[in-house]
């Protein structure tokens, strides 16, 4: 298109013209003129806006790292990171203000499990210690919706993967083993890390897993070496520490999610019929499963009893178990309060800590997720619970199936990974603690509303035809000029 002149006017509907105005100061006062029209005088350079650049910083990256490195390293840091864990999400929240009410308006479920725990302080044993620890549900609640409604998931990915990245190798480094015997079963030592519990260091170890796969895939679909090889060598140090931590429920679940996560990350490059196929055979084999659990069920354990060295109790589950039982039969529907249970004073919980060798009476569980949830909140607790989880997992299948990404995928691998160890584990409900709030994270990423495919039309420019006046004036004068002799 060339330039229109005297000769050769260009047509409106040629022409996009930008309608911006600015404002000229001057001697006279301000005058307001077109900036399409207004001329730029040859050899002077027009000033560039200052800015930051923000392209080797992330504000979610930056979240996720200090918000991860708080929950890892709270025996160390006390109380500390027990004020970074509680003011962060507030801040990070505020921070976001303004996508606030569309958070809370597409998560609001999510928060019917802290709440329904908090309002266990009216039938709690112990009100002070259900309000406390309800409080702090509400705060990790929302540290994981925070992670879910993130603007860039890849950095919330990338900055979990060096927080966990920075605890295993510091682990490695100054870690210590355990014997397994002092824990329930065998004579062979674990690796228990900087902490007390192989479970524990199982636990995050596995979850370092997930993410530094998912961080590896999205590295190198990014062309990004640096981060790629972060998370390929915080991979080869998770699976070292759960080889290390002797953990049977830990490896099935870690090597069953991870082989998830693997396959759902080749789904997602499938056209969607694909997609939906893969699913349909995916629930027909959870079916299958399903109905014959019991004897794979007992298949497994007799496995991971034989290669973890573990006795025929799973270190003291069955007994936990059957003490459960009862006490579940006393307060079937609404529990005993949330944390109101493992409290020193409570003769059932002193019991309990005296059979398992726990000189600390402090820091146990029934190592069953739904057992542990209705001796505190009762069958309508867990309920809640299930429910909430599961409109999350249905919600990251929809996701999956009409926009799949790889931060989805790890989602799913890591709701596969919570589903496979509740059965021998508690996860998903201790406040302030990473598996709780990666949990939020899933169910807030299923739970969001995906943003409507936006479909680009042909559109009429009012712009045009305002300036047809404007082009003809220019056009008599130009013929006018021409005429003149």
């Amino acid at each position: 298109m060339t330039a229109p002149d005297a000769n050769n006017p260009a047509h409106p509907s040629d022409v996009f013209i930008d309608l911006r105005r600015q404002r000229v100061s001057g001697a006279g006062g301000g005058m307001v003129r077109d900036a399409a029209f207004e001329t730029v005088r040859p050899g002077r350079a027009r000033r560039k806006p200052i800015w930051i650049d923000l392209r080797m910083f992330s504000l979610d990256g930056a979240y996720a790292f200090v918000l991860f490195s708080a929950m890892l390293f709270v025996q160390q840091a006390g109380s500390l990171s027990g004020l970074v864990m509680a003011v962060l999400p507030l801040c990070y929240l505020a921070i976001r203000r303004r996508m606030a009410r569309d958070i809370i308006k597409t998560r609001w479920l999510l928060f019917l499990v802290p709440a329904f725990a908090l309002t266990s302080l009216v039938w709690s044993e112990a009100p002070g210690v259900t309000a406390k620890y309800g409080i702090e549900m509400f705060l990790t609640a929302a540290a994981g919706i925070g992670l879910s409604a993130a603007l860039r998931p890849t950095a919330v990915l990338k900055g979990a993967c060096l927080a966990f990245a920075v605890y295993m190798f510091i682990s490695l480094a100054l870690g210590k083993f355990t014997v397994m015997g002092e824990a329930g079963g065998g004579a062979a030592a674990a690796f228990v890390g900087l902490g007390d519990g192989k479970n524990l260091l199982a636990d995050i170890a596995s979850t370092g897993t997930l993410i530094s796969i998912t961080t590896l895939l999205v590295s190198l679909r990014q062309k990004k070496p640096v981060w790629a090889l972060i998370a390929l060598m915080s991979l080869v140090a998770d699976v070292r520490v759960v080889a290390m931590a002797r953990s049977a429920g830990a490896t099935l679940a870690v090597a069953g999610a991870a082989t998830a996560l693997l396959a759902l990350a080749l789904l997602s490059l499938m056209p969607r019929p694909g997609r939906i196929g893969a699913i349909v055979l995916t629930f027909a084999s959870v079916g299958i499963f399903a109905a014959a659990f019991r004897d794979i069920g007992t298949f497994l354990l007799s496995m991971g009893a034989q290669v973890f060295d573990k006795d025929a109790t799973l270190t003291g589950r069955t007994y936990l178990w059957y003490r459960a039982h009862d006490l579940i039969e006393q307060k079937p529907w609404l529990g005993r309060g949330f944390y109101a249970f493992w409290r020193q004073g409570n003769t059932d919980a002193e019991g309990l800590w005296q059979y398992a060798g726990i000189l600390g009476r402090s820091g146990f569980n029934f190592h069953n997720t739904l057992v542990e949830l209705t001796v505190q909140l009762g069958m309508i607790g867990a309920s809640i619970f299930v429910l909430v989880a599961l409109m999350g997992l249905i919600g990251l299948v929809r996701h999956f199936v009409q926009r799949p990404s790889l931060p989805l995928c790890f989602w799913l691998a890591y709701m596969l990974y919570v589903i496979v160890r509740a059965p021998v584990e508690a996860v998903g409900y201790a406040p302030f603690y990473f598996s709780t709030c990666l949990l939020f994270g899933a169910a807030g990423a299923g739970l969001q509303r995906l943003p409507r495919r936006v479909v680009f039309k042909a559109r009429f420019h009012p712009q045009a035809v305002r300036l047809q006046p404007y082009y003809a004036a220019r056009r008599n004068r130009a013929e006018a000029v021409a005429g003149t002799p």
